[in-house]
């Protein structure tokens, strides 16, 4: 490496430890800001608080975590259908871990039951509307329930969109958490299910189940 080269590469140098040394540090201590949360999710929060229930530490305000809860439940996709679902779970147990797992598996099972709900109302319909008989709605509504519980159980990860906690006289720990999971996401893997245990039903009932089987189908 020939003097002149040397001499760029000192230079750049020196001015990168300069622009890094310049930096200040960061401020731990310093306030961070959430934001204003809307009425009601302060309302809310309000009621939460007068019954005892704090943070979990290192969580944003209850205020604000409602109210980007209630931010995602109003989300929809571009068919005007919801993009979330969102369900509650509560628990009690002997400590804050406990509970918090408890109300996370009661919040899962209810949130494939609110899709549960809303496919075996599809096929109420449609039996009122005499697009289906009765047999063949008993049939699909029992597909609907093993695959729910299927999926429920093997829901992945989630993410609270709400989580608070109290401690209660004889020391227990009860824990109030809202939950929110794609619902495409959720539905597709309920239909998916559903297909492998409609494997064994003939062509003709499989087109009567078509608008089932299909996301695209469902409205």
């Amino acid at each position: 490496m020939n003097a002149a080269k040397k001499l760029l590469l000192f230079a750049f140098s020196a001015a990168l430890l300069t622009a890094c040394g310049s930096k200040k540090p960061f401020d731990y201590q310093k306030k961070f800001d959430f934001g204003k949360a809307g009425k009601t999710a302060r309302k809310e929060a309000r009621r939460y608080e007068k019954q005892g229930y704090v943070v979990f530490p290192g969580n944003p305000p209850l205020e604000n975590q409602l109210n980007a809860a209630y931010a995602k439940q109003s989300e929809v996709d571009d068919k005007g259908l919801p993009r979330w679902i969102v369900a509650n779970g509560s628990a009690v147990g002997q400590n804050q871990q406990a509970s918090s797992m408890q109300a996370i598996e009661m919040a899962k099972n209810n949130l494939v039951a609110l899709i549960e709900s809303n496919m075996k109302n599809v096929v109420e319909s449609d039996v009122a509307n005499k697009q289906l008989s009765n047999e063949e709605a008993v049939s699909i509504t029992n597909s609907i329930m093993v695959s729910v519980n299927k999926v429920s159980k093997r829901l992945g990860m989630v993410s609270p969109l709400f989580q608070t906690y109290r401690q209660l006289s004889n020391g227990n720990y009860e824990v109030q958490m809202l939950i929110g999971y794609n619902y495409e996401m959720v539905k597709n893997q309920i239909l998916a299910e559903m297909k492998a245990e409609l494997q064994w039903e003939t062509d003709d009932m499989r087109t009567k189940y078509e608008r089932y089987l299909n996301p695209e189908l469902q409205k």
